[in-house]
């Protein structure tokens, strides 16, 4: 007999792992985000003291 509550069935748990895969992409690219974002306002310094070009 094949009941069909079971806890053992991996159909029953593919929306939570969905849920854990966007979640896991929403907090990667918060924790990104900073980082990117902050280059724009120093970069002429970077430029600067690194010695590269506007190339």
């Amino acid at each position: 007999m094949i009941s069909k509550g079971n806890i053992t069935d991996k159909r029953a748990f593919a929306p939570l792992g969905i849920w854990v895969l966007i979640l896991g992409i929403i907090f990667a690219g918060a924790n990104l985000r900073a980082p990117l974002t902050s280059v724009g306002p120093i970069i002429e310094t970077i430029r600067r003291d690194t010695g590269m070009s506007h190339t």
